[in-house]
């Protein structure tokens, strides 16, 4: 049973949790706190999954109780409570905090989010990777495009766009941007999965603020160290993002699905640069492994790792409360037929892309990536050429 913890200083509003959440009893272990240093004393005593905090309290508030937390519970899913007059207090949450919920919450969604985010937590086996997971704030960026971005920002005539171009680059920056716009905070009716449409919404001030003065990007600075190419993985992600939406668009895809597609291609190995940038000395190793022993990438992590870069990617990118289908396709994207609950069109277009433009990059045949078990089970063998010719395009523009 998941325990979590739910802090507010109105007792009135601790009271409507416990109305409105009853019918969880049996699944969650709740417990509620009035105060910030009450919920450190219960969390002394037995720490908690989750935690969802009110934002503004009496002395310690959400913004530094979530960092108190993280630094002793650096596993526990953090969760912060805020009115949308709270932009500023949203701004220094938003280090320690996963994801943000508007008050007053909507019973349903406060419920969709505890559920999602005690899912994300059986993902993955490993108890350091969850700890480094939930610890996480950045994903590290491409140096070129990280001075980019920090010089742009510092630029009075900069514009929106172009800071949307910037960030729409990089696989770090789009994520954590995302991130933010996402979140239940905002209230927006759809998912935004589109950088440049976010940028737009969160406007050039609040993401001058996150980039400069809460830091949420990072650089990359071990890839010599770790033998690791960045620039590599980001050549291939952005080739499998553009040969994804081809192929939606091939198969009949609304835009919406097709901007899906690009999004979950861009971030399909996500979890390669969270473990290469923070755990750098361990995944050194999986390389060496993949040199000696011949394995795959897939088969080294799992023998260094106990999970795989999907794996991990999917729990991140879940926790922060993305799409559940940029998730699923982030986790499943080498092995489709492993995930559950019906076709997924997002996943079955990216695990598409991911092989064929490996295939395409690498000028000879990588056909093996492609489980073509599970694309026959779909009926859609006859169009693998078709995705084939449209892959070469994308693949080729990039180089």
């Amino acid at each position: 049973m998941k325990r979590v913890l739910f802090v507010d200083d109105e007792p009135n509003i601790l009271q409507g949790l416990r109305r409105m959440l009853r019918g969880m009893r049996k699944e969650w272990d709740m417990q509620f706190a009035g105060s910030a240093e009450e919920a450190l004393e219960m969390f002394s005593e037995q720490p908690f999954d989750i935690v969802i905090s009110d934002m503004r309290m009496p002395g310690m508030d959400g913004a530094d109780l979530l960092s108190k937390i993280k630094e002793l519970h650096p596993d526990s899913i953090r969760i912060i409570l805020s009115g949308h007059s709270e932009k500023e207090a949203v701004m220094k949450s938003v280090g320690p905090t996963h994801q943000y919920l508007a008050k007053p919450c909507d019973a349903d969604v406060l419920r969709a989010t505890i559920e999602k985010a005690c899912a994300m937590r059986e993902l993955l086996g490993s108890d350091v990777l969850k700890e480094l997971a939930a610890r996480l704030e950045t994903i590290p960026s491409m140096p070129s495009l990280y001075r980019e971005i920090t010089d742009a920002l510092q630029d009075e005539n900069c514009t929106l766009e172009r800071v949307g171009e910037i960030i729409g680059k990089d696989i770090g920056m789009s994520a954590k941007i995302l991130k933010l716009v996402n979140s239940a905070y905002f209230g927006l009716m759809r998912p935004v999965n589109n950088v440049a449409r976010a940028v737009a919404y969160l406007g050039i001030e609040t993401v001058s603020a996150l980039v400069l003065s809460a830091q949420i990007f990072s650089e990359f600075e071990d890839e010599e160290s770790v033998g690791f190419s960045l620039e590599q993985l980001w050549n291939h992600s952005m080739q499998t993002a553009a040969c994804a939406r081809e192929i939606a668009k091939l198969e009949g895809a609304s835009k919406q699905e097709a901007d899906d597609a690009f999004l979950a291609g861009m971030l399909h190995d996500v979890g390669t640069l969270v473990l290469a940038g923070n755990l750098s000395g361990e995944y050194a190793k999986v390389l060496r492994t993949i040199d000696d022993q011949g394995v795959s990438a897939k088969e080294a992590e799992r023998s260094v790792f106990h999970a795989t870069h999907g794996e991990v990617g999917a729990y991140v990118m879940g926790i922060w409360g993305l799409p559940d289908s940029i998730v699923e396709a982030i986790a499943f994207h080498e092995n489709p037929a492993d995930a559950t609950g019906g076709v997924q069109r997002t996943l079955t277009y990216v695990h598409a892309a991911d092989a064929l433009s490996q295939e395409a990059s690498c000028g000879k045949d990588e056909s093996g990536r492609l489980d073509m078990a599970y694309i026959e089970t779909l009926g859609l063998t006859e169009r693998v050429e078709v995705w084939r010719e449209a892959c070469l395009k994308p693949a080729g523009q990039e180089s």
